[in-house]
């Protein structure tokens, strides 16, 4: 399976979790702030917010190759991806424990997708895993998630 067609089913997973806000499959940048924050506004309850995810494949670990014979190259890798979670903080409506909640949401979602877990798809692959804590996000304080993923996939 290809890379693009990895990340076609992982963003497809993010855009189907509820309020998840804005998805990117690759990282954003932008030279000037207000463009870069605008890549990451949603609209959640009426209220603008931070608000977004963003997808990177960190390449290739493990790879094994199943047989030596030259017309099939039957070459298995574990492709590593990590998903990078953004919302606004907001101590007065208690924002941490909502975005703990999307975070679970996300993870859970990940680990319950027939998609992703079809055997044409992966031949097994670890359970999502999540870091949380804050960071400056185009000079703002977040909240932060990392997310981490990797699939066994064969490469024909």
């Amino acid at each position: 399976m290809s890379v693009a067609a990895e990340r076609a089913l992982i963003l497809a997973v993010l855009d189907a979790v509820d309020d998840v806000g804005e998805t990117h499959d690759y990282k954003r940048w932008s030279v000037k702030w207000s463009d870069f924050l605008d890549q990451f506004k949603a609209t959640v309850d009426s209220v603008d917010q931070i608000r977004g995810w963003e997808l990177t494949w960190l390449g290739y670990s493990g790879a094994t190759q199943e047989s030596m014979r030259r017309d099939e190259r039957g070459i298995e890798r574990l492709s590593n991806w990590r998903i990078d979670g953004y919302m606004s903080v907001d101590d007065a409506d208690a924002s941490a424990k909502t975005f703990d909640d999307l975070v679970e949401d996300v993870v859970d979602a990940l680990d319950a997708s027939t998609t992703i877990n079809a055997r044409a798809v992966c031949l097994w692959r670890t359970p999502a895993n999540a870091l949380v804590d804050f960071r400056l996000f185009g000079s703002v304080l977040v909240h932060h998630a990392e997310i981490t993923l990797s699939l066994q996939v064969r490469n024909p």
